[in-house]
């Protein structure tokens, strides 16, 4: 009413009613109580987790593993590319070896023409 005490219009009837409602509780439950039980039920959640979690990463690492070991032995089994060419290019025929302190036919002259963009 008018006096500020929140117990409705009606002389508090109403007040006193919604209040009752609102401290329904189960007899001989407390709330430290219910909080305790609410942790062990969180508790037991996390451990369940953690559980699925542990399998769930076990056979993901298996999989990765056996992906992992075709690749290599897919990339054992390609033809290696060669990385670093001679200057001169790859002969095109056989020649006969070389005497010591000679050198490939025309290394610079192909070296420059690489570098000026030209080949």
């Amino acid at each position: 009413g008018k006096d500020g005490k929140g117990k409705g219009k009606d002389g508090g009837a109403a007040g006193a009613a919604a209040k009752a409602k609102k401290n329904k509780r189960k007899e001989g439950e407390s709330r430290g109580r219910r909080q305790r039980e609410r942790r062990r039920a969180e508790k037991a959640a996390q451990l369940e987790r953690a559980a699925y979690k542990a399998a769930k990463s076990h056979v993901n690492n298996e999989r990765q593993q056996a992906i992992a070991a075709e690749k290599r032995a897919e990339r054992q089994n390609r033809p290696k590319t060669k990385r670093k060419l001679p200057d001169a290019g790859l002969p095109d025929v056989k020649r006969k070896p070389k005497r010591q302190g000679e050198l490939d036919d025309d290394f610079e002259l192909k070296a420059m023409a690489r570098f000026r963009g030209g080949f």
